[in-house]
């Protein structure tokens, strides 16, 4: 089950892909967190 902190960090790679495809490239997005601390977004 998702925890709030699943669904925000589901939401930022997410996110993160989506402005990839509306540039015109791969919808990658990506975000290492452990536990509720975010630990790199690649950008």
């Amino acid at each position: 089950m998702m925890n709030d902190s699943d669904r925000k960090f589901l939401r930022l790679a997410y996110d993160e892909a989506k402005a990839g495809y509306d540039e015109g490239g791969c919808p990658i997005g990506s975000v290492l967190a452990r536990g509720e601390i975010l630990v790199k977004w690649m950008l």
